[in-house]
């Protein structure tokens, strides 16, 4: 039974419960007469008292009735207020409806301020945005497929945490993974611009995309060596990714032991990233603070003050991943890296006719431009950047390994259906033709 069902059979309870009250105390008024007690019972919630020879239940009741029916009208007139309220918020071109009652729907709704609209399961009609944030994907997809017809008019952002995002189909749908987004803001605000030795320790969702975002925005020289260590159960994620073991230049240690016993045998790490549950990261955090050597330490964690008891004098220790942090209107809409994505396509598609309008991109042709997106906003923050034509080539080496990490592979025919490209090979392979395509994505990426 969920929360929602149960708040209404309470609510039925307390309804009918000064009913009962009144009926067996008005039984012997009326001489244990059933239909007249039931009456008089009925009639105490409008405040009619049928006798004055009142007994401790019927005194009981009546007033239970009156608080229960001020209640109920108080109630009513917060609904309609609330309501129109709503109604009037629909008009602003930023109007936001959010469905969900999680604390991170509840954080996006104050940072959405006078344009977000809340509401627990009915269809915020006229909102120029809709925000799915049930609990879990079936509720999310389940609300979706119910009140199809009535979202078709309006933007969607989804929230999906197992289920694929890319492959939702419909033009105004967006869907998105708290992990997702949180691995792209990790690793905008941390960014690798030197070579490093990477823990992650946890392998879930959250630690799989911290891996494969990593890949695809940590390139910053052709003779970087950065080592990602991989602590979890990887079983799953190297049986779906078929082609990672093609990504070159970094390496990508898989450890099967218990890492508290891998991690000793290490000499040093420059970075640790937790993306663990919480408790059993705070109980991490203490062993590697008193056992090993590492330069900083990030930890997935819902509030950056649960880490104020730890301190170091040679770690540097951060929370990433907060729900302050995660819950705004654009990392959850996505509304400028969407914006950012469609300019890079159409600067392609002005150049390349063939590709067509965005609208009319597959869920993976769109994903490879928010891609490119991404690293365009990794490189730009670097203070100094290596030579253009050395940036075509990271940007070639990223592309590739885009593709890879969606297994795709390479053939001396292009077939998008079997997944195989014929450009799938480095970039001094490649005619000059597709060599600047690359210089161009960069010059576009740093204007």
């Amino acid at each position: 039974m969920n929360k929602k069902t149960l708040q209404k059979i309470i609510g039925s309870i307390i309804f009918i419960l000064p009913f009962f009250i009144g009926f067996f105390g008005y039984l012997p008024v009326h001489d244990y007469s059933i239909s007249w007690a039931a009456y008089s019972a009925i009639r105490l919630y409008v405040a009619n008292v049928d006798t004055y020879d009142l007994n401790p239940l019927v005194d009981l009741a009546r007033w239970s009735a009156l608080l229960v029916v001020a209640s109920g009208l108080l109630l009513a007139i917060r609904t309609t207020g609330t309501a129109l309220i709503n109604y009037c918020k629909c008009f602003s071109p930023k109007s936001c409806a959010v469905y969900g009652s999680s604390p991170f729907a509840l954080h996006l709704l104050k940072d959405l301020g006078r344009h977000g609209i809340a509401s627990t399961g009915k269809v915020i009609h006229g909102a120029k945005e809709q925000v799915l944030l049930f609990d879990t994907d079936e509720e999310n997809l389940s609300f979706l497929i119910a009140n199809t017809q009535q979202l078709e008019k309006t933007r969607i952002t989804i929230k999906l945490d197992k289920v694929i995002p890319h492959c939702l189909s419909g033009d105004n749908i967006t869907a998105f993974s708290i992990a997702e987004n949180c691995a792209r803001v990790y690793w905008r605000k941390y960014p690798i611009i030197s070579n490093e030795k990477v823990a992650i320790i946890g392998f879930e969702a959250l630690g799989q995309e911290i891996l494969t975002c990593a890949l695809q925005v940590n390139l910053f020289s052709l003779d970087q060596k950065i080592e990602y260590h991989i602590w979890g159960d990887s079983t799953c994620f190297r049986g779906l990714h078929t082609e990672m073991s093609k990504i070159d230049m970094d390496k990508i240690i898989y450890h099967e032991d218990d890492w508290q016993t891998d991690f000793m045998k290490e000499e040093s790490f420059d970075r640790v990233i937790f993306c663990t549950d919480y408790n059993d990261d705070l109980i991490n955090l203490s062993i590697i603070l008193s056992y090993a050597q590492c330069s900083k330490i990030h930890v997935y964690m819902d509030s950056p003050e649960r880490l104020t008891c730890f301190n170091s004098d040679t770690t540097t220790i951060e929370a990433f991943g907060t729900v302050e942090e995660m819950a705004t209107r654009d990392i959850v809409l996505k509304e400028s890296l969407l914006d950012d994505a469609k300019k890079l396509h159409k600067m392609y598609s002005t150049k390349y006719p063939s590709l067509g309008p965005w609208e009319n991109l597959s869920g993976f042709k769109k994903r490879s431009n928010i891609s490119a997106v991404d690293y365009g906003a990794v490189i730009r923050n670097y203070i100094n950047p290596p030579p253009l034509e050395e940036l075509a080539n990271l940007e070639k080496i990223r592309w590739n390994r885009f593709h890879y990490i969606n297994n795709w592979t390479y053939s001396p025919e292009r077939d998008d259906t079997m997944k195989k490209h014929n450009l799938l090979k480095p970039f001094n392979e490649i005619s000059e033709a597709e060599k600047q395509k690359d210089r161009d994505n960069i010059e576009y990426y740093l204007s």
